[in-house]
């Protein structure tokens, strides 16, 4: 019972996603008043914020690679704990694996060069060389 409940509620999210992804429904809500219907003001969030999910997904698709910035908690990192984030996505049989990370930072302040201060790539040929290597930048 519990997984056929669970199967509903991801065929509802993906026909949600489905219906607030078309253009068709974005133009009826823009259309009505948010001030007398105030269920499209939130209808309206709802939609946005698909299109930036769909937008994602769609760089995610596109790119393959996405960059981010990530700030390390402890209060003794290097350059003030700022981290520069790489997802790699791999896409096997039209859909995603679980991405691999690499978390690069700046051995010092003034440093210009990257290296790398983690990552989870497995442990390949192709990677030894990355991280072998070690350093991104400028010398």
């Amino acid at each position: 019972m519990r997984q056929q409940i669970e199967s509903l509620e991801h065929r509802r999210s993906v026909l949600s996603s489905t219906l607030l992804s078309s253009q068709n429904t974005l133009a009826r809500i823009q259309r009505a008043n948010t001030r007398s219907h105030p269920s499209a003001a939130n209808a309206l969030a709802i939609v946005e914020k698909q299109q930036r999910h769909n937008l994602e997904n769609l760089h995610r698709t596109c790119a393959g690679v996405t960059a981010f910035r990530v700030k390390d908690p402890d209060p003794y990192a290097v350059d003030n704990g700022r981290i520069l984030g790489v997802r790699i996505e791999v896409s096997v049989k039209g859909r995603f694996a679980v991405p691999y990370f690499l978390l690069l930072n700046r051995p010092s302040s003034e440093s210009e060069t990257l290296r790398i201060h983690k990552h989870t790539i497995p442990p390949t040929s192709s990677r030894t060389s990355i991280v072998s290597y070690g350093r991104f930048g400028r010398n």
